[in-house]
């Protein structure tokens, strides 16, 4: 496996690593090693060797690697997208099964919406102390401090709306996903006592935090590179709202069943997804086990972009 070596301020200064990488595999391949500081990743980048790896062998690579800001967000990586792989975050992910609904025009989550684009671009391209983990105890950088500050502001927030939810829950008037995750850990209660009892009520806070950012954030995004495409496309542009006027009408917004009859709707988005992503790079992994991709082996524990 071909390597390359950078030092910490490559990946804390580069705003395009996604490009960078890219054109390392023109010349490595589709799989290389790069040293990050004190840590070696492994980088899949090609379609081919992505879907083996995730979803051929997705139990292969379905754990996280510690990351310094996400464990500390997340208060020991208590959500569901860093959690480590096992039967409590298989259970965890089990009763999280529905969708966060808001209006749009609610003051919080506009306030909320706010919060967020201000620590997605704060974030960047990632924190020095996510690839050089002690400097977060003995000097943190004004940027890391800053995005633990915004975390902490968005987790009070989820977690008021949470306890307002459990302090009002009726299970026979179940309200929005808050409700849904509520009853769903009151039902299986049932089902594995000893298991739920490692689910906390931080838990389902860091749960209800990653359904509504991972959610919220990569449809916004989306939805905001098709409107730019379609910006320099009149055409298509046109096609798309002559499909919407005609399916949907004009006296409501389109919802998930009127996807069967909106076709070509449907197919500029997903161009429009491939053409532009909503991240440039992808959650990191780590292999449960010793497995391979292709014609190469990863040990155990390996840590993958």
């Amino acid at each position: 496996m071909a390597r390359y070596k950078t030092n910490p301020g490559f990946f804390y200064t580069d705003k395009s690593l996604h490009r960078t990488w890219l054109e390392l595999s023109k010349k490595y391949g589709p799989v290389f090693r790069v040293h990050l500081g004190p840590s070696q990743w492994i980088i899949l980048n090609s379609i081919e060797v992505v879907t083996e790896a995730l979803v051929k062998k997705g139990a292969d690579f379905a754990d996280r690697p510690y990351i310094t800001s996400a464990d500390e967000f997340t208060e020991g990586s208590k959500d569901i997208v860093f959690g480590k792989y096992g039967p409590t975050w298989k259970f965890h992910r089990k009763i999280a099964g529905k969708a966060l609904r808001y209006e749009i025009d609610d003051e919080e989550f506009v306030y909320i919406i706010n919060l967020d684009n201000e620590f997605l671009e704060k974030f960047g391209n990632g924190l020095l102390e996510d690839i050089v983990p002690y400097l977060k105890d003995i000097c943190p950088t004004r940027k890391y401090r800053e995005i633990m500050a915004g975390a902490k502001t968005l987790t009070a927030i989820i977690e008021r709306k949470y306890k307002e939810h459990l302090s009002t829950f009726d299970k026979d008037n179940i309200r929005d996903f808050t409700d849904s995750l509520i009853l769903a850990r009151k039902e299986a209660e049932e089902d594995d006592p000893e298991l739920l009892s490692q689910i906390t009520e931080t838990h389902l806070v860091h749960t209800l935090l990653d359904i509504f950012f991972a959610g919220v954030d990569t449809s916004r995004m989306t939805i905001n590179w098709a409107i730019l495409h379609m910006a320099g496309l009149p055409d298509i542009q046109a096609k798309v709202q002559e499909e919407l006027d005609r399916v949907v009408g004009t006296s409501r917004l389109p919802g998930i069943r009127d996807r069967i009859n909106l076709n070509y709707t449907e197919a500029v988005l997903h161009e429009s997804m491939r053409v532009n992503s909503a991240l440039s790079v992808g959650v990191p992994h780590k292999t449960t086990c010793d497995t391979s991709v292709g014609k190469y082996f990863f040990i155990k524990w390996s840590k993958l972009l």
